[in-house]
């Protein structure tokens, strides 16, 4: 049987997402290896920048998620969201 190495920060291009819900809507904020600071993103931003990032580290982008405990998500919304960013932009979900 063939196992699948561990997901890992390692040797990786890490950005960091964080993700809730406040009473103006969906609140991104995403912080690139490197900086310091989160940057407030819409989601079509951050698909563009995920999709830059994918361009220039193929198979070497690795996304941190963070879900705050008081983040004001359903759990449905917050795997909705890691599924699909993960799926579209991590180096471990890619074939």
């Amino acid at each position: 049987m063939l196992f699948r190495s561990a997901r890992s920060a390692k040797g990786m291009h890490v950005v960091d997402l964080r993700y809730e819900k406040t009473a103006d809507g969906e609140k991104i904020s995403f912080r690139d290896m490197g900086e310091e600071k989160y940057s407030r993103l819409n989601r079509a931003d951050l698909e563009l920048r995920l999709s830059e990032l994918k361009k220039k580290h193929p198979k070497k982008l690795y996304i941190k998620i963070i879900i705050p405990e008081e983040s004001g998500l359903t759990y449905n919304e917050a795997w909705g969201f890691m599924k699909n960013i993960l799926e579209d932009y991590d180096y471990y979900y890619q074939q």
